[in-house]
């Protein structure tokens, strides 16, 4: 079931999209599903605030976000995965030990930098709410968020500073902490760019389009996995 989440701080929000250059919000501003599965058992609460914090997030850039939460073994079905519009995030307790201590999550990207799966480590998001405080669904939404960057804005996306940072330290965090967080416009101008492209495609290969979709935007597996390090 689709569940439209309601970003009710845009207010906070308004002020850092402001300092931050913002995104132009209208009503065309494309669409992104993003499907969750919670095989870390993260409490329903906890889930919906981080759902509701990267909603925001993302809004500030110009997206829409409609979420859908799939059980496990609708998430291993592939016919699942059929929607090139559509992104799939898997909620994990923690990685691989051979993946590191600061890496929060993983993007899986095909050669051409394109993604739509990703996962998200829990208790990574979990240590970081206890070292520096704040709450545990927007440091978790805010992850979340990093994550579905990394698959709209494909390879090579870490930048300097802003949410798409790889290294949260003391000024990331304290934008976290006060919702401040975010793309910068550049960003913000890619991923809406990227995800009409998408769902361009989505609307050929469901007849609603003549044509065939744009190069890269067919179902790809997942390969190449890029470890994301949002702390340390």
């Amino acid at each position: 079931m689709l569940r439209m989440c309601t970003a009710f701080f845009l207010a906070v929000v308004s002020s850092a999209i402001s300092a931050f250059g913002g995104a132009n919000l209208t009503t065309n501003n494309p669409q992104v599903i993003v499907s969750v599965t919670n095989d870390a058992g993260v409490p329903v609460a906890e889930l919906h605030r981080a759902e509701l914090n990267a909603e925001t997030i993302l809004h500030s850039a110009g997206l829409h976000v409609s979420w859908e939460t799939r059980r496990a073994h609708e998430a291993s079905d592939p016919s699942a995965y059929d929607n090139p519009g559509e992104l799939f995030l898997r909620i994990i307790a923690g990685p691989i030990p051979s993946m590191g201590s600061s890496a929060f999550g993983i993007s899986f990207l095909s050669t051409d930098g394109s993604g739509r799966y990703a996962d998200i480590f829990y208790r990574r998001a979990l240590q970081l709410h206890k070292d520096w405080g704040g709450s545990l669904g927007d440091t978790l939404g805010a992850v979340i968020a990093h994550e579905i960057g990394h698959l709209l804005l494909g390879s090579n996306s870490h930048a300097p500073f802003g949410i798409m940072r790889a290294h949260w330290e003391g000024e990331e965090l304290r934008r976290l902490a006060r919702g401040a967080l975010l793309f910068t416009p550049e960003q913000a101008a890619r991923m809406q760019l990227g995800l009409r492209n998408r769902n361009a495609a989505r609307k050929i290969m469901m007849g609603e389009l003549g044509g065939t979709p744009p190069p890269g935007q067919r179902q790809l597996p997942r390969t190449q996995p890029r470890a994301t390090s949002v702390f340390e």
